[in-house]
């Protein structure tokens, strides 16, 4: 099924695929799982909203990465936390979760 998907979403999401289709195709897979489980609609809006956001308060600050910084940190404990919700957050190393993500998600150029 085709979802209403909104143009920021897929140019967002065509970035890292290189290609609109398999932007679209992620999309609509996560959107077309709403129905049992409402998290990957929420992860796939929610990433793409922030890291807009944070790149538009990059440009617009005089290149200040702190705030671009602080959204990928909330980010990555967020997907931690979906990841694995029977994590005691009072409890989890927040730094060796933002380390690992990045040693484990990210190729070397993004690193």
């Amino acid at each position: 099924m085709d979802y209403l998907i909104n143009e920021d979403y897929i140019a967002f999401y065509t970035s890292f695929f290189n290609d609109q289709d398999k932007a679209i195709d992620l999309l609509n897979r996560c959107y077309d799982l709403t129905e049992s489980n409402i998290f990957p609609r929420r992860m796939v809006n929610q990433l793409a909203r922030s890291i807009l956001f944070s790149d538009y308060c990059y440009l617009h600050k005089s290149g200040n990465r702190s705030f671009q910084v602080f959204i990928w940190m909330s980010l990555i404990e967020s997907y931690e936390y979906i990841l694995h919700p029977d994590i005691d957050s009072e409890k989890v190393d927040k730094l060796a979760v933002i380390l690992n993500f990045f040693r484990s998600h990210l190729n070397d150029e993004d690193r």
